[in-house]
């Protein structure tokens, strides 16, 4: 449960952004979209449990953007719904 790590181990946050910001380097690098833009998504709502709402914003929408180009509809539906959940 993430909002229960970020909240007792405080380290979790700052690697857990560190692996996915390293998984989004390899994917853009070798062109997987479709693990790039789930990437996003999990970066996305990462940050939205630890508040940090303006990062939440920046992933989910280059997610939503990836998955739009991808036709990725289901991913999409998702990603949408994780916008409308930041405040």
């Amino acid at each position: 449960n993430i909002p229960f790590l970020i909240k007792n181990v405080p380290s979790a946050y700052k690697k857990s952004v560190g692996h996915y910001n390293k998984a989004i380097e390899l994917y853009e690098d070798i062109g997987a979209h479709g693990f790039l833009g789930q990437s996003y998504l999990n970066l996305a709502q990462l940050h939205e449990a630890n508040k940090n709402n303006d990062k939440a914003r920046h992933a989910i929408e280059k997610a939503i953007g990836i998955f739009k180009n991808r036709k990725a509809e289901v991913w999409l539906l998702q990603a949408k719904a994780t916008l409308a959940s930041i405040d």
